[in-house]
Parts: structure tokens; C-alpha cells; sequence
């Protein structure tokens, strides 16, 4: 039987750029102080980024399959942290980066930038209301849709009104169940909408209406900030986020 560390991040560091190699060998350090016996499923870049799927968990201290939620937890930011460091950093050499494409994304420093391609956004989009039922094992860091809340957001009807009237971004022509109540079905539901620093989707503003989820405080001062009007759909550069909407599709 193969060794534990034959199948963690030191083994995989080719499967992608030498500039994401201190990504990863950090996030091998902080996975191997809280969960020494983590496994590599896949490493590999996708969409202009950094993409690190871990295989079955074992506990530590039972050797039993799977581990409990909060282990679980800080193993999917430790992994979330990595992937999105990416994002900012250029895979060739390491330096500060943005993505760039036009039909193949990657995450460039300006030195490294091919004639005829731009940087892009240098932060990704951040999701609101997205959760990781919606994408079964796909985004396993996004917060629960049966996570409920008891904090009151007073003006939380203006902020869902802004995200159903923000531009859609990728329509998607599908029909989904409602995940609490099993029953209600949601037209279009993956399709995505954004402002051009949040994602979210059509059954996001579905669930945010229906059952007491928390909004980010970010989003929430972002929102506000913009006195509840969203930009009008001309004003979302859609190339310049493309890559990061794909994640989410």
C-alpha cells in the first residue's frame, strides 16, 4: 500500500505552474498541522485557477472514514484560501497577477502576458446566497442553505430587490426543487446574476426570500453603499469576470 505523503501536495506540484508551487506547499503545511493523514483526489489549474480536490478523510484520532464537521471546516478554508490566493497570483513566476483570456483563461502577472491578452479582475467574484447543496461536492466551502439564522437585517427586502434586479449574467433555461420544502420548484434557478463584485444565483434570491439565511456583512455595506441600485447591465464587463461566473455554472 502506498505511503500517506505519496499521495499529498509535494507530489502533485507539477501538475501546475511554479508559481502556485508556495500556494500549495502552504496549504500542505496548514492541512498536515490539522489533519496529518489529508489525500490528494486532483490538483490542476481550471478556468485561469488553482483547483485542489481532496480525496476520503480519515480521523485522526479514531483512523475512522470522515471527520468531524469543524475539522471539516477548517480543512475546506484551508483549500478555499489557496484557490483563491491563486487567482491574484501569476502561475509562471509567482508575482501579483490578474486573469486573462479570451477563449483559454490564466492568471498572469503583466510580464507574462501574451500579445493580444488583458488582465481581468485581480479579486474573483464573491458569492452571496450561493450554497454548496446547489453544486453537490463541487463547492464544498460555501455555506449551508439549511444554515439558518435568528439576526434581523432590517433592510433585507431592499437588498434582495437589488440582487433580483441586478444583470443577469448566464441565463440557464433548467428547473430545480426547492432544497428546504422539497416541493416548490424554482424556474432558471442556476442561472447567474451579478454586479460585477458578487455572484449569485436565480434560486439564490429564492431562498434569501423564503427562509431566515445570513447575507455577508460585506455585501451588505456594499449594497448600501450603492444606495440599493445595481448597475445597469451595460456597466458589468462581462469578459473581464466570465472566467469567474463559469466557476459557478
Amino acid at each position: 500500500m502506498a505511503n500517506v505523503s505519496d499521495r499529498q501536495i509535494p507530489e502533485y506540484l507539477d501538475h501546475v505552474g511554479r508559481g502556485w508551487h508556495s500556494i500549495l506547499m502552504r496549504a500542505h503545511a496548514e492541512l498536515v498541522a490539522v489533519l496529518p493523514s489529508y489525500q490528494v483526489a486532483q490538483v490542476k489549474e481550471k478556468y485561469g485557477t488553482l483547483r485542489l480536490h481532496l480525496g476520503v478523510y480519515f480521523d485522526p484520532v479514531t483512523g475512522e472514514l470522515g471527520i468531524a464537521r469543524e475539522l471539516g471546516d477548517q480543512v475546506s478554508a484551508i483549500v478555499r484560501a489557496a484557490e483563491e490566493e491563486s487567482g491574484r497570483t501569476c502561475e509562471v513566476c509567482g508575482e501579483p497577477g490578474g486573469m486573462t483570456g479570451e477563449t483559454w483563461f490564466k492568471t498572469l502577472c503583466p510580464d507574462h502576458v501574451r500579445p493580444g491578452q488583458r488582465p481581468t479582475r485581480a479579486e474573483p467574484l464573491k458569492p452571496v446566497g450561493v450554497y454548496r447543496e446547489m453544486y453537490v461536492g463541487r463547492h464544498d466551502d460555501l455555506p449551508s442553505v439549511f444554515d439558518h439564522t435568528d439576526r434581523v437585517i432590517d433592510d433585507r427586502e431592499r437588498v434582495i430587490e437589488y440582487m433580483r434586479t441586478a444583470p443577469p449574467v448566464l441565463d440557464v433555461l433548467d428547473v430545480e426543487v426547492d432544497m428546504v420544502n422539497g416541493t416548490d420548484q424554482i424556474m432558471s434557478a442556476s442561472s447567474l446574476i451579478s454586479d460585477g463584485e458578487w455572484i449569485w444565483r436565480k434560486d439564490s434570491i429564492h431562498y434569501l426570500s423564503r427562509y431566515p439565511l445570513d447575507l455577508p456583512d460585506g455585501f451588505l455595506q456594499h449594497v448600501r453603499a450603492r444606495d440599493y441600485e445595481p448597475p445597469a447591465h451595460d456597466d458589468v464587463n462581462f469578459s473581464e469576470i466570465e472566467a469567474d461566473v463559469l466557476k459557478y455554472f
